[in-house]
């Protein structure tokens, strides 16, 4: 016999719908800025910074990309899980980053 393993059906009801809800938002926010073509955000400091477009598009679909991560938590696997949030958060950090090496 193998033991159980388990699962995501695990986790509670409530933290699914909250990671659902977090992850959506995330999606919003970066629909937003990658259509308008502005994103405006804070540092560690306080500072505000805005960004115009193609450095906003990719910002916002590096939201979208974290956003989408989050729906891991809905996966039946374990393993199914694990590679769905660690595809999208490489993507997610490689898009945010993008505006940098350009």
């Amino acid at each position: 016999m193998h033991p159980k393993a388990r699962t995501g059906r695990s986790l509670s009801r409530p933290a699914r719908w909250t990671a659902l809800l977090f992850g959506l938002g995330l999606m919003v926010l970066g629909a937003l800025a990658a259509i308008t073509a502005r994103y405006a955000g804070r540092t560690r400091t306080g500072q505000a910074v805005l960004l115009l477009d193609g450095d906003a598009v990719s910002t916002g679909l590096g939201l979208m990309a974290f956003g989408v991560a989050l729906f891991a938590f809905w996966a039946r696997r374990p393993a199914v899980a694990g590679a769905w949030m660690g595809v999208w958060m490489v993507l997610g950090v490689l898009l945010m980053l993008a505006p940098a090496w350009r």
